[in-house]
């Protein structure tokens, strides 16, 4: 049994934003760790592969971060993570960790003011 901070894996919500390539085998290898897991995707063709793993698939981001304590972004480039941030941020629950692992190119600037916590982030170019 995983733990994060001292709480069982199974008392953990983590949303995985972004179920492509990558994101599907994050999601499917948290789930083996027994987090209840939700994924996201623009293309709905890989809904049914993940719920087969037992990971509760969502329509939309705005639903999936609802209640969640993790959410994981893995989406195609910059815009489309600050669109997806921007659209759910009214939604997240206090003490929310958002774990931003896209490639975000020059938008990392633009990606940091969305929180006013410290980020860390890559070499800037």
């Amino acid at each position: 049994m995983a733990h994060i901070n001292g709480i069982k894996s199974e008392e953990k919500t983590i949303t995985v934003l972004g179920t492509g390539i990558i994101g599907a085998p994050v999601a499917a290898n948290l789930q083996k760790q027994k987090f209840k897991v939700r994924g996201w995707n623009r293309a709905s063709s890989k809904e049914e592969k993940l719920q087969s793993v037992g990971v509760t698939v969502f329509d939309t981001p705005l639903e999936e971060v609802q209640g969640t304590n993790i959410i994981i972004s893995l989406l195609k480039d910059g815009p489309l993570v600050l669109e997806v941030m921007q659209s759910v941020k009214e939604s997240l629950s206090k003490g929310t960790v958002w774990i931003q692992m896209s490639t975000v190119g020059k938008n990392i600037d633009e990606l940091a003011s969305f929180s006013n916590l410290p980020t860390l982030a890559g070499k800037k170019r």
